[in-house]
C-alpha cells in the first residue's frame, strides 16, 4: 500500500507591500504586489481562487483581478486610460452572478486580449442578481498564461 503524499503548502497571500518596508535582504517575492487581497489555493488539476472584500463589490473585483494577476503580471501592463470595456451579466443566485462576471471578463481576455487593470462598478443589484461595470483595459499584453475555463 501506498503512503499519501503530503499535503501542499498554501501560497502567501497577495497585499500591497508597505511603502517604508525595505526588501533589500528579503528573499524573493514572487507574490504579485496589488491592492486587491486574494491568494491562489493549489487544487489537483487547476488552481483556487481565494479573494474576499468589504463588500461584495470589492470581493468581485478581487476575484477578478486574481485571475488577471494568475494571467499575467499586472504591474507591467500599459493601460489605455481612453479604452474601457462595459460588462453586464445577471444571475439567478450569487454564485451564479460571481462565475457570470468572471467569465464575461475571461472571454474578452479571450476573444481580444484584453486584461483589465481595475473595474469600477456602475450598478450592482443583490435583490435581481445583475451587475454593470467598467473595467480598463489593455490590448498590448502579450506574455500570458492559457486560462482555459472556470469551473
Amino acid at each position: 500500500m501506498e503512503t499519501p503524499l503530503p499535503p501542499r503548502t498554501r501560497r502567501a497571500r497577495h497585499w500591497r507591500r508597505p511603502e517604508s518596508v525595505s526588501v533589500k535582504n528579503s528573499p524573493s517575492v514572487k507574490a504579485p504586489v496589488t491592492s486587491h487581497p486574494f491568494e491562489y489555493l493549489d487544487h489537483t488539476a487547476d488552481i483556487q481562487l481565494h479573494a474576499w472584500g468589504s463588500t461584495l463589490g470589492d470581493a468581485f473585483r478581487s476575484v477578478v483581478m486574481c485571475m488577471f494577476h494568475y494571467i499575467t503580471d499586472i504591474e507591467t501592463v500599459a493601460i489605455d486610460p481612453l479604452q474601457s470595456i462595459e460588462v453586464t451579466v445577471a444571475g439567478h443566485d450569487l454564485e451564479s452572478l460571481l462565475f457570470a462576471f468572471m467569465d464575461e471578463f475571461l472571454f474578452r481576455f479571450a476573444a481580444d486580449r484584453i486584461v483589465c487593470k481595475d473595474i469600477e462598478f456602475l450598478h450592482v443589484d443583490t435583490q435581481q442578481f445583475a451587475i454593470q461595470a467598467v473595467g480598463q483595459d489593455s490590448k498590448t499584453c502579450w506574455n500570458l498564461r492559457e486560462c482555459l475555463s472556470l469551473t
